[in-house]
């Protein structure tokens, strides 16, 4: 991150309620498959997934899209630090989607 704050996604797609993903934030290198390195999740039934985590600046994290359900959907990530203008740089966050079969891609945005 490039400054310290808050740190907000919300992750949102337009499919039939057959599509489950899920969004979770881990510190960079540590991956979502180990429950330890989970810092923040969500997991809801509906078509939108919003985490919150503070962020000091420097530090850098993995945020994963999980797709439970396997069916292609393409989805919208968009992030903020509250109240710091610019403060995410392509390199502070990366986005990994994890699909379980097809993966149709997706766009972030901030």
């Amino acid at each position: 991150m490039n400054a310290s704050g808050v740190y907000a996604a919300t992750l949102s797609w337009a499919s039939p309620a057959s599509i489950d993903l899920d969004l979770y934030l881990t510190r960079a290198g540590c991956p979502v498959t180990q429950d330890s390195c989970v810092l923040v999740s969500s997991d809801s039934p509906d078509s939108l997934e919003s985490i919150t985590w503070p962020v000091r600046a420097g530090e850098q994290y993995w945020l994963t899209v999980h797709n439970y359900s396997g069916g292609a959907t393409a989805f919208t990530i968009q992030h903020s630090i509250a109240g710091v203008s610019g403060a995410i740089s392509p390199s502070a966050v990366s986005v990994d989607t994890v699909f379980t079969s097809h993966d149709s891609g997706g766009t972030v945005s901030k």
